[in-house]
């Protein structure tokens, strides 16, 4: 089970680093670009940085929350009312960052129409969709683990 979650561990630890290298070179570069790309529309890249960085931040709150559980799984506490907590901030988090997404969806399609990159509002969508079904998945799973719960202590209650 230590190799699973060390695995696991090693995982979140490289998609944080991701995020570091994304907000720290990449988001910029978008947003000069988008900067360019309207010189006289300072609201453009303002909004877009700050959908941007609010989406890194909840992401990073997303791998903060799976540490967690990889943690309680690492110390055989997996089924505790914890995990639950954890799944529904981690579901919240995910959810939020698809409005985010979704919310900045029309910037994107100006964005892509001038520079003329269709891949770039194609890029947005899926960014969208995935973080939708991440936070559903993670809701799945909240309901799971807290159906399982109640069944332990309604077992428990009984023996």
């Amino acid at each position: 089970m230590k190799r699973e979650t060390r695995l696991l561990q090693l995982a979140l630890l490289v998609l944080a680093l991701g995020l570091a290298a994304v907000a720290a070179i990449v988001i910029p570069h978008f947003l000069i670009g988008l900067a360019r790309l309207f010189p006289g529309a300072w609201w453009w890249p303002t909004l877009m940085g700050i959908g941007l960085y609010l989406t890194a931040l909840l992401f990073a709150g997303i791998l903060w929350q799976a540490g967690e559980l990889v943690r309680r799984i690492q110390r055989r506490q997996a089924f505790a009312l914890a995990s639950v907590t954890a799944l529904a901030r981690l579901r919240n988090q995910a959810l939020a960052i698809s409005l985010i997404y979704a919310l900045e969806l029309p910037i994107f399609f100006i964005w892509a129409d001038r520079d003329d990159a269709p891949g770039l509002l194609a890029l947005a969508i899926v960014f969208v969709g995935a973080a939708l079904v991440i936070g559903v998945f993670a809701g799945v799973l909240k309901q799971l683990l807290q159906q399982a719960l109640e069944l332990q202590e309604e077992h428990d209650l009984t023996i």
